[in-house]
């Protein structure tokens, strides 16, 4: 069976390459070219029969790909998420790049199912309500990250393709990418804040496993499932007790508390309700023990030479943070 992965060079998208070629899925990898997917487009090749590059400007960029595929995993960014944090709405339509891959679907691959990589973020500031999120929570989004999603969410709702979505939570990377892939966007963690993180791989399981069911048993399709660590799992905790855990497994400890934002109005994390997806797709590996185990284990490879990096690998990250910088 023949699969289209949009965005299958950065962020997840490597890992759920890898998961749908083990497999036994033939994939076709589209993404823009960065140096960042092209390096990952070099070390994955194994993974991939056919790669191309897009530039989201053109109207039709999709209507030749979609040709004769299965299923389409559906990870690549809207043209309006230019960082996840930006609030201004910009005029932008927000599900630009879902509508020309629906169009695309429709005259050329008609039978597709699809899988949609959205955020948990669509339901915006939920932080005054009773946990956890769910299918019934009111969709919110204040993020132009979030809104985009939320946007692309209806068009694929309403299009009449087989179709399932992912709301998935805050991905944690895999040791050795932490730093350069999240510090800049831990700062928007208020430490008082619930949060319910997934490791990048159990989020790629999640999303291959959605894809797989959706050509098999179809249990999947028209849900909308959230994707996260998992309460049985230790994930749900307040930002405080996570962050703490996570630099300290870094060898370098807490930052200054003033690194972070105190303002939750803003803040779209939660904990969320991950019955249903961790029954249908078996995700749910790695523990947030798990996790921290993995990190310190990272950190004790280095041995003295990151030891004696710590101090200043804490101040530089530190010196990141635009709130303390505004005292």
């Amino acid at each position: 069976m023949r699969i289209l992965l949009t965005g299958g060079f950065s962020g997840v998208g490597p890992l759920v390459c890898r998961k749908l070629y083990d497999m036994g899925f033939e994939v076709h990898v589209i993404d823009e070219l960065t140096k960042e997917s092209s390096k990952s487009a070099r070390s994955n090749r194994k993974y991939y029969k056919k790669k191309t590059w897009a530039g989201i400007s053109e109207n039709d960029f999709f209507t030749d790909l979609a040709n004769g595929f299965d299923c389409v995993v559906h990870l690549l960014e809207e043209k309006s998420a230019f960082t996840i944090n930006d609030v201004d709405d910009s005029g932008i339509d927000g599900a630009w790049v879902t509508k020309c891959l629906l169009n695309a679907i429709r005259h050329s691959s008609p039978g597709a199912k699809l899988i949609y990589m959205s955020s948990a973020g669509v339901n915006g500031p939920t932080q005054k309500l009773i946990p956890p999120v769910d299918i019934n929570t009111a969709l919110n989004p204040v993020l132009k990250y979030a809104k985009g999603k939320a946007a692309a969410e209806k068009e694929i709702i309403a299009c009449g393709i087989d179709f399932c979505i992912l709301r998935v939570s805050e991905i944690f990377p895999s040791p050795g990418k932490f730093p350069d892939e999240m510090t800049g966007i831990l700062f928007d963690h208020p430490l008082e804040a619930r949060n319910e993180a997934i490791t990048d791989i159990d989020a790629a399981d999640a999303i291959a496993a959605a894809a797989l069911d959706s050509l098999t048993t179809g249990n999947v399709l028209s849900k909308i499932l959230y994707i996260a660590g998992g309460m049985e799992k230790g994930w749900q905790l307040i930002n405080r007790e996570l962050l703490s855990a996570v630099f300290g497994a870094m060898g370098i400890g807490m930052l200054d508390e003033e690194c972070f934002i105190k303002d939750f109005s803003s803040y779209s994390m939660d904990w969320y309700d991950t019955l249903q997806s961790g029954e249908l797709l078996g995700y749910k590996k790695h523990s947030f023990d798990d996790y921290i185990d993995m990190l310190r284990a990272h950190t004790e490879k280095g041995g003295a030479v990151m030891r004696l990096m710590a101090p200043r690998l804490k101040k530089n990250m530190e010196s990141m943070s635009p709130y303390r910088r505004q005292e």
